[in-house]
């Protein structure tokens, strides 16, 4: 029975009376809308994939995409290119914004929860077929409005002749102006800072100015191990180690930052010195990402094993840089508004330094020339950049030099020698099972479930490793690659583990003509579930080598490739 003032509220099908739990005289509570509560099915939209014809027949596919918000991209044999993200999404025109900036008012922001005792829930009309009735979200008010399919940033046959995505800002919103609300609409945001999408563009543009925009050079680009964040920070790292030894080398006030960089150089010039000229050679050599580590998949040179200490100094350096600069305002990791807005922020903030506030930002603080976030608030002194990229190396190479972890394959090196520092001995990929992901770290249980992950006791990573070799203490695979490179290899920025569980799914390529389909494939694990068939793991070798196999598309070719068939019957 709902009594005077009291209201009945369906929550996802149970009827309740809100009350008011703490006694202050107010009911408060948190809501909220999704998309597919209008309606709609998203089989509709993968039936309309698998039944195109062409690039258009899978653009207006896209229409019944109801709350599913994923990056598409197809292409047709006729040379015609798609690039969409479509998904039913309210125009949220009945949100007051500030006319002077296009930013939503206070309590009217979406990005934020929505003040509900002032606005109410969006809707989107659907029509009989489940796509956004276009028609009837004008004419039904604001509340009723969806942004429109033609208007929804996407990329149809552009002039630079392809598409690209990788998980980036989906129509140049925040690409110039860095600022999701001064447009039209506003569909979502932050996202990802684009190292990727630029790499692949660049190497796409490449590739098309020579001609080689072919199977291999696309497989190519799928194992792009350059370090775009190293392209981007490696040169303030070379800058601290120069500003210390300039430093140590004048007469620095003194209990200035000058003078805590000059003293940290003195006591470690020479550990300096090596540091600069290993970040100086790899800028050199590209900023490739090697693993540095002779397995049954991969085999390592001088030169990649050089290259691949400086990948595992800049890894170890960047982690501590970043939480250098932002832990001290109790802003950690675990603080995550969407994308890397850490290294995003600090890209500009590095960009942002100069006497003449460059880039206008708002924690400019003149007397420093740079942003305040530099200045570490724990402390009475007042850091610079230069400070923290020197405090950070210093933390970078103690940890490095430093012991082992548990089993040797985590944790520093146990050596101050650099050459032994070698970054797939830190850096794998780790095949775990996704029940890992029900059961956490629960030993009692673990056990049950680790026959489903995929160690190198299994694949062994070579023949009769003694037991000194560092390769034996591994479980996990050891790979190239670092933070944001194309071939996902995402280690993070704790500093302590460099391992990653997540990356590509599968790795295809694929060439449509007038003769037909050829393409290639690559996936992780195996093609079976079966811990106990021989398939369990007959994928993993060339997914780690960056190597495919060969699409089989049709009929024909399936057949061709069989190992085994099943034949159906009806009972």
């Amino acid at each position: 029975m709902v009594g005077p003032g009291e209201t009945l509220v369906n929550l996802m099908g149970d009827w309740i009376v809100p009350r008011d739990e703490d006694g202050d005289g107010r009911i408060t509570a948190m809501s909220f809308y999704y998309a597919p509560f209008d309606g709609g099915s998203l089989l509709r939209a993968v039936n309309g994939f698998e039944r195109a014809s062409t690039v258009e027949d899978f653009r207006q596919a896209m229409r019944h995409v109801i709350g599913f918000g994923l990056n598409f991209a197809a292409a047709d044999r006729e040379g015609s290119v798609v690039y969409t993200g479509y998904h039913a999404m309210p125009c949220r025109t009945y949100l007051p914004r500030d006319p002077a900036t296009g930013r939503f008012e206070e309590g009217a922001d979406p990005s934020l929860l929505i003040d509900g005792t002032r606005f109410g829930a969006w809707r989107i009309p659907l029509d009989a077929q489940g796509r956004v009735d276009e028609a009837a979200a004008a004419a039904g008010g604001p509340t009723a409005c969806a942004v429109p399919f033609d208007e929804w940033p996407q990329a149809l046959n552009p002039a630079r002749q392809y598409v690209h995505n990788a998980n980036n800002d989906p129509g140049a919103i925040t690409t110039e102006d860095n600022d999701p609300w001064d447009d039209p609409y506003y569909i979502g945001g932050p996202w990802d800072m684009g190292y990727r999408a630029s790499r692949i563009a660049s190497r796409l543009e490449a590739a098309i100015a020579s001609g080689t925009a072919s199977l291999d050079a696309m497989q190519s680009i799928q194992g792009d191990h350059h370090s775009n964040v190293g392209e981007d920070f490696v040169a303030l790292l070379i800058e601290g180690i120069g500003a210390a030894r300039d430093a140590a080398a004048g007469s620095p006030a003194p209990g200035s930052a000058d003078a805590r960089i000059a003293a940290a150089y003195s006591a470690m010039g020479a550990r300096f010195d090596e540091v600069e000229s290993r970040m100086s050679d790899w800028r050199d050599d590209g900023l490739p990402t090697p693993s540095g580590v002779d397995t049954f998949y991969d085999t390592s040179t001088e030169a990649t094993r050089r290259q691949s200490v400086a990948t595992m100094i800049f890894a170890a350096w960047m982690s501590r840089f970043i939480q250098a600069v932002w832990n001290d305002e109790g802003i950690d990791g675990g603080v995550n508004p969407g994308g890397d807005w850490r290294l995003r922020t600090l890209d500009r903030l590095v960009r942002g330094r100069g006497a003449t506030d460059p880039l206008g930002l708002p924690s400019f603080d003149p007397a420093t020339g740079e942003s305040v976030f530099f200045d570490d608030i724990t402390t009475p002194e007042v850091e610079s950049s230069q400070e923290l990229v020197v405090r950070a190396l210093e933390a970078t190479l103690a940890y490095l030099g430093g012991p082992p972890g548990d089993g040797g394959a985590t944790g520093g090196f146990g050596t101050d020698d650099m050459n032994a520092w070698i970054w797939g001995l830190r850096h794998q990929v780790r095949f775990e099972s996704l029940l890992s992901d029900f059961i956490g770290d629960d030993p009692s249980l673990s056990f049950l479930f680790d026959m489903f992950n995929l160690t190198t006791g299994r694949l062994p990573l070579a023949e009769g490793l003694s037991a000194d070799d560092p390769r034996a203490a591994l479980t996990w695979f050891p790979r190239p690659g670092d933070q944001y490179d194309i071939d996902a290899a995402n280690p993070g920025y704790g500093g302590t583990d460099f391992t990653h569980r997540n990356g590509p799914v599968m790795r295809v390529v694929v060439a449509l003509g007038p003769d037909g389909v050829e393409g290639r494939i690559a996936i992780p694990g195996g093609q079976s579930g079966n811990p106990d068939s021989e398939h369990f793991a007959d994928r993993a070798p060339r997914w780690l080598g960056n190597t495919s196999t060969p699409l089989r598309f049709t009929p024909a070719e399936v057949a061709a490739g069989a190992v085994t068939r099943e034949v159906f019957a009806p009972r």
